[in-house]
């Protein structure tokens, strides 16, 4: 590779891109190529074809999804069905730029306006595309793809095709079953197709899957097939490997391989659906803890600030009587929770599919006390959410895999500004050594 290249690469100046094969297979990388340059202003500058195999697939993605999770398998499945496309950006801050304008992991949870907010996804395996987090990934991505230069070629894809349904998996299950019914008459047939003025326009991704959703339920609710029913109950059921098995065996079925990728893709993800996105959930919730002081913690804190992460759930962090407060409020116990890294009290509640942690004092093996001050509050109140306040947590819990604290505070730092004069502070008043922040390089 040119020298240059990697010092842009190094300067967060040139950042790389890989849209995954069902991008390819629903002609959407046209479009989507022309949203980026739209909202992010950056330029696309090269572009390259690359096979996966078992091993690559596996390697590129060790740092962000574990060797037991669920739908690796899935995975493996869709990156060596055919090639994908490898696409370089270049412009300032690309590779923060680049993880704003994908979203969310899963469309659910992707913020509007993001690209895997539309574009018809419904689920976070057959999801779009990949943007390197940072250098150092890119780097050791280009590494596995055996990719020594950036290339120059441009790949003209369709500028746009509202029909690229390919990576849906619910419209897939849905044309499965059109094929299913073929011999039925006319009038038993009409339930299993959409009407194309329905077909939301913008590609709304939580749009379409209501859509989608609606249709199936309704032939589930409708038809007199058991075959059929049992094929929507395990597809929203999430029981993917059964459903496959179903779809696999049944000559009066016939389901070509790629669209049994992405019906297992959807369904194994289609959970999700049934929460509301983060933002709405933290928007009434503050509505119900009304005056109480608190600080929205963890991940979610990240989450807000625009930091790409993905919260699994929402932290709430106050003090003691605050958190008496809001047991009252909130009619709900509070609960001492001790384990091997912390002792403290909590209540527990789900909300629109979230599960909601509001903490009290924290109380830490080691001896040290985490709490909520004036100082904090009063940052949280005048900003957002205090990125400085949630990175002296993680530092103070330190936990490791995976947790892997440290490796979150330096990724959020790379994609904000923060004060470090104040982290530093807030660690002496937590009794932890300031020193720690040597370690990220401040």
């Amino acid at each position: 590779m040119y020298n240059i290249a990697k010092e842009k690469i190094k300067q967060s100046k040139l950042g790389m891109l890989v849209f995954s094969p069902d991008a390819i297979k629903s002609d959407l990388t046209g479009s989507i190529i022309s949203k980026i340059k739209r909202d992010t202003g950056l330029n696309n500058t090269g572009q390259q074809w690359f096979q996966h195999e078992g091993n690559s697939i596996i390697k590129f993605y060790q740092n962000s999804i574990p060797d037991n999770a669920p739908h690796l398998h899935l995975i493996q499945k869709l990156f060596t069905y055919s090639k994908v496309l490898v696409t370089f950006w270049e412009g300032e801050d690309v590779f923060n730029k680049l993880q704003k304008i994908k979203g969310a992991s899963h469309p659910a949870d992707a913020k509007a306006g993001t690209i895997r907010s539309g574009f018809y996804c419904d689920n976070s395996i057959t999801n779009l595309m990949h943007a390197s987090d940072d250098a150092d990934e890119m780097l050791r991505e280009m590494d596995i793809m055996k990719i020594s230069d950036i290339p120059d070629t441009i790949y003209q894809g369709p500028e746009m095709n509202v029909r690229g349904f390919k990576h849906n998996g619910g419209y897939q299950l849905l044309t499965a079953l059109q094929q299913y019914v073929r011999p039925l008459d006319e009038i038993k047939r009409s339930i299993f197709y959409i009407s194309h003025d329905d077909i939301p326009a913008d590609m709304d991704a939580r749009k379409t899957f209501n859509l989608v959703s609606r249709a199936l339920k309704k032939i589930e609710a409708e038809t007199s097939d058991d075959t059929i029913k049992v094929v929507i109950r395990y597809f929203f059921e999430g029981k993917a490997d059964e459903l496959d098995n179903i779809l696999l065996n049944n000559p009066g079925m016939p389901v070509e391989p790629w669209s049994r990728i992405v019906i297992q893709s959807s369904s194994v993800c289609v959970g999700k659906w049934g929460r509301l996105r983060i933002d709405d959930v933290i928007y009434k919730l503050k509505a119900m803890l009304g005056d109480s002081e608190y600080l929205i913690s963890g991940s979610s804190a990240l989450y807000l600030n625009d930091i790409s992460v993905k919260p699994n759930d929402i932290d709430i962090w106050c003090d003691e009587s605050n958190l008496i407060k809001i047991s009252k409020k909130l009619n709900i116990e509070i609960i001492k929770d001790e384990n091997k890294i912390y002792t403290a009290n909590k209540v527990l509640l789900n909300m629109d599919g979230w599960e909601i942690e509001i903490v009290g004092d924290v109380y830490l093996k080691s001896g040290r006390q985490l709490f909520i001050d004036e100082q904090i509050i009063k940052r949280s109140k005048e900003n957002i959410e205090s990125v400085e306040d949630v990175l002296c947590e993680m530092l103070a819990f330190n936990r490791k895999n995976p947790k892997n604290d440290l490796g979150r505070v330096l990724k959020a730092i790379s994609m904000t500004k923060v004060d470090f004069r104040y982290m530093a502070n807030r660690l002496v008043v937590w009794k932890i050594n300031p020193a720690i922040l040597d370690l990220i390089g401040e």
